[in-house]
């Protein structure tokens, strides 16, 4: 199964300092603040991409960003005007609405499901809101739509201030308090410029130990109330090689930004994944290869796969 993340514009209400936005020139760059063409979307799901000499085609869509959600009318057009209707469709958005809009409720009702993001410090400015006020939209967009039966994935981004701020059980909790909305939890790392885990190896092999520890003890607390371990979840890591951090960064992804498609998740350039250093050795024979393929972030750097959180997952099969 191919999938393509579409990414519909560079703009966010957000400003999250562990995005991979901020290492990304493109999104930074002061040119094409607006959405992505629809109608160039549709011609290129339709017709499928040409990448290295090879037509790919696509099973499922991700509009991303930046903040996809600021453009509902134009996903609603790319996903009329794709001819498959087979395609599957889902939305990545911070849900950092002091108010929904009605096309905005329109297009989460036909999707049912959509996905989003969450960390301590998720919310630190929303234009000129402060933190608090716009994790206060987040919380009730999530309850609002809970009860109109659109559920949700929540994407945790396993950050420093997440570890030190909001300990696995308060996190539990807090997940717990926005209702029955929230229905399958995803646990990523944040990402950093590939040069500063070159100039930091001791800090990052600590951070993601760190990171493997805080994740087993939030999977053994939430285990019983979401469905965060549901058997086929190892079988898809061993199928499409992806970590439990969920980056989706197999052979089987693509990012559309503009009309240039690209091989990997859209923060394929903060990795510099078209200079991607030989593996080495010691990953090669390390045993957790097969499932990790050498992470794609740390490009055997340092190890950030979970390996505790993974036997743990393992184990319990």
């Amino acid at each position: 199964m191919n999938s393509l993340y579409v990414i519909m514009t560079n703009q966010c209400q957000l400003n999250c300092k562990f995005c991979y936005t901020h290492f990304v020139p493109q999104f930074n760059s002061q040119e094409k603040r607006d959405c992505i063409d629809p109608e160039m979307v549709i011609d290129k799901i339709n017709n499928g991409i040409e990448l290295n000499g090879k037509l790919v085609k696509f099973d499922n869509i991700i509009f991303h960003g930046g903040e996809p959600l600021l453009y509902p009318k134009e996903i609603m057009q790319i996903m009329d005007g794709v001819k498959d209707k087979k395609i599957h469709f889902e939305v990545q958005t911070n849900m950092a609405y002091k108010t929904l809009t009605q096309d905005q409720l329109k297009l989460l009702t036909k999707l049912g499901t959509y996905g989003t993001s969450y960390s301590y410090d998720r919310f630190p400015e929303y234009y000129g809101c402060d933190g608090e006020c716009a994790k206060s939209y987040f919380e009730h967009n999530i309850k609002q739509l809970g009860e109109m039966n659109i559920r949700c994935s929540v994407l945790i981004t396993v950050t420093e201030e997440q570890i030190k701020k909001q300990n696995p059980l308060f996190l539990f909790e807090y997940l717990k308090s926005l209702g029955d909305g929230v229905d399958y939890i995803i646990l990523e790392r944040p990402i950093f410029p590939i040069n500063e885990v070159k100039n930091n190896k001791e800090k990052y092999e600590r951070f993601y130990k760190e990171v493997d520890a805080y994740m087993l003890e939030f999977c053994r607390i939430a285990d019983k109330y979401y469905r965060i371990n549901i058997p086929d979840y190892i079988e898809r890591i061993k199928e499409y090689h992806v970590p439990l951090y969920h980056n989706h960064c197999s052979e089987f992804t693509y990012t559309l930004y503009n009309n240039k498609l690209k091989l990997g998740c859209p923060s394929l350039e903060v990795r510099g994944y078209d200079d991607k250093e030989k593996i080495s050795t010691e990953c090669l024979e390390c045993r957790y290869y097969e499932y990790c393929k050498s992470d794609c972030e740390c490009m055997n750097i340092v190890c950030a796969f979970p390996k505790k959180t993974f036997d743990w997952y393992y184990n319990k099969k």
